[in-house]
C-alpha cells in the first residue's frame, strides 16, 4: 500500500514525491510529465530497501523509472514490471489493514461494527481477487499496475497448497486478534482517528524536502495522549521501533507533542509491545535520517537533478543466497550466477 505524509527535514534535500511507489502518470491532479529523471524523497521503506542491496534500490526507484512508457528501454520496461510483483505476506496483510481500516470509519460513521464473517468474506474476496489475477500473466504484462502477478506465479508455478494453507490459518489468526486489540478498540471511540485512507494527504511542510510516513494507524484520547500503531501480519515479524521514531517524529511536527505512544501488535498471535517515544528518541530519528540521506545522495552523479550513478556502481547484497526472492531476480540472476561460479559444468 503506497499512503504519504510528508514531513520536510534536511534543507538539503529536494523534491515533492516518491517515485518508488506510483509513477507520475498516475498520480492524481498533476500534470503529466516526462523527466529523466524521478523526484527525490525519503521514506523508511527507501531507507530499508537501500540497506538491504544497493542493487535492489537501483532497480526500485531509478532503473524502473519511465519504464512505463512504451518508448522506454527494456530494462526499464521489464524493471518497472518486476516491481509490481505481489507477494501473498504483503497482499494479505494489507488485505487484513484495509479490512481494519473499513471497519473503524463504519464504526465511527454512526453504522454497526461489521461481524467476523464479514470482515472474514472482505479479506478472501481481496485475496481470490489477486490470486486469480495472477493466473494471467498476459493481461498483467499489458498493464502490470492495473492486476496482480504473485511472485511465485511469475519466477514458479504458483501458490502451493501449503502456502495456501498457511495463508487462510493466518488470515483467521489476525482478524480474531484485530477485534479484540487495543488499538482497534480504542480506535472505534477515540477523539481523533486518523487510518491510511486516501492514497496521498496532505503534507506537512518542514525545511523543503518530503519524509515519507504513513502509520497504519494514529489517534488521540481524551486525555489528549497520542497513539501510533503498527499492525504486524507476518508470523516472524519484528518490532522496527526506527520506523515507529519515523512516525512518532510525523506526530510530533502534524499535531505538536513532544510524547508518543507507540504500540505494535502481532496479530497472528495477539501479543503487543508498547514504548513511549519522546525527545531524545524523535530527534534520534532525525539524524538517522540525515545519515541516511547522506549514504543515498552518494550514488548520485547529481543531487539536484537527482541523477544516479551507472547501474554498476550500486552492487549486489554480499548474501546473494537471498536474491532468488527478490522481485528484480530476473535482472540480476546472470550476474549472480557469475559471481557463484554456476554454469554447465
Amino acid at each position: 500500500m503506497s499512503q504519504c505524509l510528508h514531513l520536510f527535514i534536511d534543507a538539503a534535500m529536494r523534491g515533492i514525491l516518491d517515485s518508488s511507489r506510483t509513477p507520475e502518470a498516475e498520480r492524481p491532479h498533476m500534470t503529466f510529465e516526462i523527466r529523466p529523471y524521478p523526484d527525490w524523497s525519503w521514506s523508511h521503506s527507501r531507507r530499508t530497501t537501500f540497506q538491504e542491496c544497493p542493487r535492489k534500490y537501483y532497480y526500485q526507484y531509478y532503473g524502473s523509472h519511465n519504464g512505463w512508457l512504451a518508448s522506454a528501454e527494456e530494462d526499464a520496461q521489464t524493471a518497472y514490471r518486476l516491481k509490481q510483483l505481489a507477494s501473498l505476506p504483503i497482499e494479505l496483510g494489507g488485505a487484513v489493514h484495509d479490512a481494519a481500516r473499513h471497519s473503524i470509519e463504519r464504526v465511527r460513521n454512526g453504522f454497526p461494527e461489521p461481524s467476523f464473517e464479514e470482515v472474514h468474506d472482505r479479506v478472501r474476496a481481496d485475496l481470490n481477487n489477486a490470486w486469480l489475477q495472477s493466473k494471467d500473466r498476459a493481461a498483467w504484462e499489458r498493464q502490470p499496475n492495473r492486476s496482480k502477478m504473485f511472485h511465485e506465479s511469475y519466477y514458479g508455478d504458483g501458490l502451493s497448497e501449503s502456502q495456501l494453507t498457511r495463508a487462510r490459518d493466518q488470515v483467521v489468526r489476525c482478524l480474531t486478534n484485530l477485534r479484540t486489540s487495543t488499538s482497534y478498540r480504542q480506535a472505534l471511540s477515540a477523539p481523533a482517528v486518523e487510518v491510511r485512507a486516501e492514497e496521498f494527504l496532505p503534507p506537512i511542510d518542514i525545511d523543503v524536502t518530503p519524509i515519507y510516513a504513513a502509520p497504519d494507524l494514529h489517534y488521540r484520547l481524551g486525555d489528549g495522549s497520542w497513539t501510533i500503531s503498527d499492525w504486524k501480519t507476518g508470523l516472524n515479524e519484528q518490532p522496527d521501533w526506527d520506523q515507529m521514531a519515523v512516525y512518532a517524529l510525523f506526530i510530533r511536527e502534524k499535531h505538536g507533542v513532544e510524547s508518543v505512544i507507540a504500540r505494535v501488535e502481532w496479530l497472528s498471535s495477539g501479543n503487543s509491545e508498547v514504548r513511549t517515544i519522546s525527545g531524545s528518541g524523535i530527534q534520534d530519528a532525525y539524524g538517522k535520517i540525515a545519515n541516511s540521506v547522506q549514504a543515498m545522495r552518494g550514488y548520485l552523479l547529481d543531487v539536484e537533478a537527482n541523477q544516479p550513478r551507472e547501474k554498476a556502481a550500486f552492487p549486489l547484497r554480499d548474501d546473494t543466497g537471498l536474491c532468488p526472492s527478490c522481485s528484480f531476480y530476473e535482472l540480476c540472476r546472470d550476474e549472480i550466477d557469475q559471481r557463484a561460479g554456476n554454469g554447465p559444468f
